[in-house]
């Protein structure tokens, strides 16, 4: 068994774009929960879909759209997401 080292493993990281996707949906979802205490997250095709557990975090997100996507996208160091939506969940 031979042992192959993590500059090769990041070298294939970044040939496979499904990976690097699910990814960055699970550091949006981190730093979400991290921030918020949001578990309900769906990220597809640049749009961030957040389902606020109650109405004021509701408001709050429809408030900070704007600021909270800008702070993902410095988060993750590239422009990710592109639009917010947010609902009652």
């Amino acid at each position: 068994m031979s042992w192959t080292g993590v500059k090769k493993v990041l070298e294939n990281f970044k040939d496979r774009p499904e990976l690097k996707e699910k990814l960055k949906v699970s550091l949006i979802r981190g730093y979400l929960q991290k921030k918020f205490g949001v578990k309900n997250v769906s990220f597809k095709k640049e749009k961030l879909e957040i389902k606020a557990g109650s109405s004021a975090l509701l408001q709050e997100f429809f408030l900070r759209k704007d600021d909270i996507k800008k702070e993902l996208n410095d988060y993750l160091k590239e422009e990710v997401v592109k639009e917010i939506t947010v609902k009652r969940g």
